[in-house]
């Protein structure tokens, strides 16, 4: 069995689904940017974390990975906008990888362990 931290998963989500919230046309280095860099950040560091490593949700967090990628490794333009198509695909790609994951870590072996609160961990200290 593994422990895994479920504050993890919903402190990934907050990274990824604002990018469900980009629309076209908008500026990219004015409005958009640091959306885009969390998410790919933070998508980044849970493909290639050592503890919980993804399984069958890798392919799709690679692709979404690589997919923002090539939208902030572009030359930079100063009125960069974002481009309809780029979007539709980001959002698609995401789509894929929420159902992945879910189903990545819906099957595996694992359990949930609470903090203790401050009072308990005195009791035990004290034993």
């Amino acid at each position: 069995m593994q422990r895994i931290n479920t504050a993890y998963f919903y402190k990934l989500a907050q990274q990824l689904i604002p990018l469900n919230s980009l629309a076209p046309g908008a500026k990219l280095y004015l409005e958009n940017y640091l959306v885009i860099r969390t998410a790919q950040e933070a998508l980044s560091y849970f493909l290639h974390n050592p503890l919980m490593p993804p399984l069958t949700s890798y392919g799709t967090g690679r692709e979404l990975l690589t997919a923002l990628e090539k939208i902030t490794n572009e030359t930079y333009e100063e009125n960069r906008e974002l481009q309809w198509h780029e979007l539709r695909e980001l959002i698609e790609i995401l789509g894929r990888f929420e159902i992945s994951l879910q189903s990545d870590f819906g099957t595996r072996d694992t359990f949930i362990i609470s903090p203790i609160a401050p009072a308990l961990k005195k009791c035990y200290a004290a034993a």
